[in-house]
């Protein structure tokens, strides 16, 4: 007996049928967006994908009376998905001159980050040994798996703003103006990228790394050190305790006593 072919595309096929790729298809599949598309065997049933991304994406309400309309909640989804995929890309990437501004813009928001650890030594004040160590030790894998995220740039509220119209407003005109668009765009940054005029965040930062591999091993070296104090101090002197130390971290990311200065700053509150 024959079997019924229930096999759809996969996700770098469906993407590239619907001009984007694959990951920016597995990017929608993840979020569940494209549960319903999804067949028995992983693969894409791509009529249903196609329904789902035009609603989805364009916050669509009513279902498409004609084809004309099917045909441009279509080219919207890809154009969303083309959005989408120039976005994260862009938000990735500096360029070379900028460097130095990211790594300390990056610098910033880790001395933010670890300045809660402050918080966290006040909770422990008090515990016995073992618990204190724990309680500290947690805080400081829950930071560091938070720093470890791909570095990422913001778009700005201008970026945003000069994105234009929604594309539920567009015509089929505009859209397929609008995905072409995007399409070159894409190709540019990523040409860009291939001859070095951009580069990843996460390569600049790259030049940090001595700096925040000894961050690293601070942070984690901070609990065993410290629990033994906590048990006797109070809140507030727990507190103080952490920002003894990690005054000293943020000292040793600075460049310059300018951004020492600043670091404290944002240590001591």
């Amino acid at each position: 007996m024959s079997r019924k072919a229930t096999l759809g595309m996969t996700d770098t096929a469906y993407g590239r049928s619907r001009g984007t790729t694959g990951a920016a298809i597995r990017k929608h599949r993840s979020s569940g967006l494209l549960r319903p598309a999804i067949l028995a065997d992983g693969s894409i049933d791509a009529a249903v994908a196609d329904m789902l991304l035009a609603d989805g994406l364009t916050k669509g309400t009513k279902p498409p009376p004609t084809l004309a309309d099917a045909r441009k909640r279509k080219a919207a989804a890809q154009v969303a998905l083309l959005q989408d995929e120039l976005d994260g890309l862009l938000e990735q990437l500096v360029r070379p001159e900028a460097a130095a501004e990211v790594t300390h813009a990056a610098t910033v928001e880790i001395v933010t980050a670890i300045g809660g650890l402050q918080d966290d030594a006040r909770h422990c004040a008090g515990m016995e040994v073992n618990k204190a160590a724990g309680g500290m030790q947690d805080a400081v894998i829950a930071l560091l798996t938070k720093l470890s995220a791909p570095p990422r740039r913001r778009r700005t509220k201008a970026a945003k703003a000069a994105a234009g119209p929604s594309l539920s407003e567009m015509t089929a005109a505009e859209l397929a103006a609008r995905k072409a668009d995007l399409e070159a765009r894409l190709l540019e940054v990523q040409r860009d990228e291939a001859q070095g005029v951009v580069m990843r965040v996460r390569d600049v930062l790259e030049g940090h790394g001595t700096r925040l591999a000894n961050l690293r091993s601070a942070l984690l070296a901070l609990p065993t050190r410290i629990a033994p104090q906590l048990v006797f101090s109070t809140p507030s002197e727990a507190a103080t305790l952490v920002r003894k130390n990690l005054l000293e971290m943020a000292e040793d990311l600075a460049t310059d006593e300018a951004q020492a200065h600043l670091y404290r700053e944002i240590i001591i509150g």
